[in-house]
């Protein structure tokens, strides 16, 4: 979940959107975010990249874990609405620390935290959404390699192998940290927890999703 810090290059709109933003959420924390959108029902707008995006289910994810009543703004990608939340437009966006590691870095937009289990090494002053009171608020992109069901089993013993000398180089896990990404754990990387954690992801964001 990211709060806007607005536009630095105009400096007549940055002083009217700082006081609205203060007022309106104060200390432009988790907390006053929160507590804002729970005593002015509708009236907080988040927006994503779409309802197919991967940025939408993080939306209804915190509202869930929050639960706020909020207007959820549909954008053609995920750049427009991080344009129009610099533009104080709407007042935050629902986005991956990838997508957004550049506009918090530059003070562009404030970051109110990252819905993971630990802090990102790439932005160690953003509380994790358990820090910030939201310990239901977790969405963390995921990748995997697949299969046909019937591949041999010494072939995918194979591939296996290979992700897991590819995943341990140097340059590749300082490519993660750029990315604000978190390598996966040694047993993350095994088929086994692949078989048994896709299906629950699956489930997760299907009754997320079911959920109106």
């Amino acid at each position: 979940m990211y709060q806007c810090r607005f536009r630095a290059d105009r400096p007549r709109r940055q002083d009217l959107a700082d006081d609205r933003a203060e007022a309106r959420f104060p200390g432009q924390g988790p907390d006053g975010f929160v507590a804002y959108a729970k005593a002015n029902p509708g009236k907080v707008s988040l927006g994503h990249a779409g309802v197919g995006s991967s940025n939408y289910p993080i939306c209804r994810n915190f509202v869930k874990a929050a639960g706020v009543d909020v207007a959820l703004v549909s954008y053609r990608g995920a750049g427009s609405a991080l344009n129009d939340l610099m533009g104080g437009q709407i007042d935050g966006v629902c986005d991956t620390a990838t997508s957004l590691y550049g506009a918090v870095e530059s003070k562009k937009v404030k970051a109110l935290a990252v819905a993971t289990p630990g802090r990102l090494a790439s932005l160690p002053d953003v509380p994790t959404s358990k820090e910030a009171g939201l310990p239901a608020f977790e969405a963390q992109g995921w990748n995997a390699l697949f299969v046909p069901k019937n591949t041999p089993q010494p072939i995918i013993a194979k591939l296996n192998e290979a992700l897991k000398t590819a995943l341990s180089s140097q340059t590749l896990q300082g490519r993660f940290k750029e990315l604000s990404s978190v390598p996966p754990t040694a047993e993350e990387v095994t088929p086994a927890f692949v078989a048994g954690f896709v299906p629950g992801e699956i489930e997760r964001y299907r009754l997320l999703l079911q959920d109106k």
